[in-house]
Protein backbone atom coordinates (compact mmCIF):
# COMPACT_ATOMS: atom_id res chain seq x y z
CA UNK A 1 0.00 0.00 0.00
CA UNK A 2 1.32 3.43 -0.82
CA UNK A 3 0.75 6.32 1.49
CA UNK A 4 -1.15 9.38 0.32
CA UNK A 5 1.14 11.93 -1.26
CA UNK A 6 -0.58 15.12 -0.18
CA UNK A 7 2.27 16.15 2.11
CA UNK A 8 5.31 17.97 0.78
CA UNK A 9 8.74 16.43 1.11
CA UNK A 10 9.84 19.08 3.61
CA UNK A 11 7.09 18.07 6.06
CA UNK A 12 8.09 14.42 6.17
CA UNK A 13 11.58 13.63 7.47
CA UNK A 14 13.52 10.96 9.28
CA UNK A 15 14.40 11.23 12.94
CA UNK A 16 17.99 11.87 13.93
CA UNK A 17 18.66 8.16 14.52
CA UNK A 18 16.97 7.23 11.19
CA UNK A 19 14.51 4.80 12.75
CA UNK A 20 11.36 6.91 12.75
CA UNK A 21 9.55 8.96 10.17
CA UNK A 22 8.40 12.32 11.46
CA UNK A 23 5.12 13.52 10.02
CA UNK A 24 3.29 16.70 11.03
CA UNK A 25 0.06 16.10 12.97
CA UNK A 26 -2.17 17.63 10.28
CA UNK A 27 -0.66 15.41 7.57
CA UNK A 28 -1.13 12.35 9.81
CA UNK A 29 -4.77 13.28 10.49
CA UNK A 30 -5.37 13.76 6.79
CA UNK A 31 -3.92 10.33 6.08
CA UNK A 32 -5.94 8.83 8.92
CA UNK A 33 -9.17 10.38 7.56
CA UNK A 34 -8.39 9.04 4.07
CA UNK A 35 -7.75 5.56 5.48
CA UNK A 36 -11.01 5.67 7.42
CA UNK A 37 -12.82 6.73 4.25
CA UNK A 38 -11.16 3.85 2.44
CA UNK A 39 -12.45 1.44 5.10
CA UNK A 40 -15.97 2.83 4.68
CA UNK A 41 -15.70 2.42 0.91
CA UNK A 42 -14.45 -1.15 1.30
CA UNK A 43 -17.43 -1.96 3.54
CA UNK A 44 -19.76 -0.37 0.99
CA UNK A 45 -18.17 -2.38 -1.82
CA UNK A 46 -18.58 -5.60 0.19
CA UNK A 47 -22.30 -4.81 0.70
CA UNK A 48 -22.73 -4.00 -2.98
CA UNK A 49 -20.99 -7.25 -3.96
CA UNK A 50 -23.34 -9.20 -1.68
CA UNK A 51 -26.36 -7.37 -3.12
CA UNK A 52 -25.12 -8.00 -6.65
CA UNK A 53 -24.73 -11.73 -5.94
CA UNK A 54 -28.25 -11.85 -4.49
CA UNK A 55 -29.68 -10.04 -7.53
CA UNK A 56 -27.79 -12.33 -9.91
CA UNK A 57 -29.35 -15.34 -8.16
CA UNK A 58 -32.81 -13.78 -8.47
CA UNK A 59 -32.26 -13.06 -12.17
CA UNK A 60 -31.11 -16.65 -12.70
CA UNK A 61 -34.23 -17.97 -10.94
CA UNK A 62 -36.43 -15.72 -13.08
CA UNK A 63 -34.68 -16.91 -16.24
CA UNK A 64 -35.32 -20.54 -15.24
CA UNK A 65 -38.99 -19.77 -14.55
CA UNK A 66 -39.28 -17.92 -17.86
CA UNK A 67 -37.78 -20.86 -19.74
CA UNK A 68 -40.26 -23.22 -18.05
CA UNK A 69 -43.13 -20.94 -19.04
CA UNK A 70 -41.87 -20.83 -22.62
CA UNK A 71 -41.73 -24.63 -22.77
CA UNK A 72 -45.24 -24.88 -21.29
CA UNK A 73 -46.53 -22.35 -23.82
CA UNK A 74 -44.87 -24.21 -26.69
CA UNK A 75 -46.46 -27.46 -25.48
CA UNK A 76 -49.88 -25.80 -25.22
CA UNK A 77 -49.61 -24.26 -28.68
CA UNK A 78 -48.49 -27.60 -30.13
CA UNK A 79 -51.38 -29.36 -28.44
CA UNK A 80 -53.85 -26.80 -29.76
CA UNK A 81 -52.46 -27.15 -33.27
CA UNK A 82 -52.97 -30.91 -33.09
CA UNK A 83 -56.53 -30.37 -31.84
CA UNK A 84 -57.26 -28.03 -34.73
CA UNK A 85 -55.87 -30.55 -37.21
CA UNK A 86 -58.03 -33.32 -35.68
CA UNK A 87 -61.08 -31.04 -35.84
CA UNK A 88 -60.42 -30.24 -39.49
CA UNK A 89 -60.13 -33.95 -40.33
CA UNK A 90 -63.36 -34.76 -38.49
CA UNK A 91 -65.22 -31.84 -40.03
CA UNK A 92 -64.63 -33.27 -43.51
CA UNK A 93 -66.28 -36.58 -42.69
CA UNK A 94 -70.03 -37.18 -42.20
CA UNK A 95 -71.47 -37.26 -38.73
CA UNK A 96 -74.67 -37.70 -36.80
CA UNK A 97 -76.47 -34.54 -35.69
CA UNK A 98 -78.94 -34.40 -32.83
CA UNK A 99 -81.01 -31.34 -31.95
CA UNK A 100 -83.68 -30.45 -29.41
CA UNK A 101 -85.91 -27.42 -29.26
CA UNK A 102 -89.32 -25.92 -28.72
CA UNK A 103 -91.61 -26.18 -31.72
CA UNK A 104 -94.12 -23.67 -33.05
CA UNK A 105 -96.86 -26.03 -31.81
CA UNK A 106 -95.76 -25.33 -28.21
CA UNK A 107 -94.20 -28.71 -27.62
CA UNK A 108 -90.72 -30.15 -27.42
CA UNK A 109 -89.21 -31.31 -30.69
CA UNK A 110 -86.20 -33.45 -31.45
CA UNK A 111 -84.36 -34.02 -34.69
CA UNK A 112 -81.74 -36.57 -35.66
CA UNK A 113 -79.96 -36.52 -38.96
CA UNK A 114 -76.85 -37.03 -41.01
CA UNK A 115 -74.62 -33.93 -41.18
CA UNK A 116 -71.80 -33.08 -43.53
CA UNK A 117 -69.66 -29.97 -43.65
CA UNK A 118 -69.68 -28.21 -46.99
CA UNK A 119 -66.62 -25.98 -47.31
CA UNK A 120 -67.30 -22.48 -48.54
CA UNK A 121 -71.03 -22.38 -47.79
CA UNK A 122 -70.71 -21.34 -44.17
CA UNK A 123 -67.91 -19.01 -43.08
Amino acid sequence: MTLPTNASASEIRLSADGRDVLVPVETFRTWQAELMELDVLRDYKARMDATLAKLENQVMALEVALEQERRATDNTVGSLQLSVERYKRRAKSPGLGVGFGWSSADEWAAIVGLVWKLDGLVP
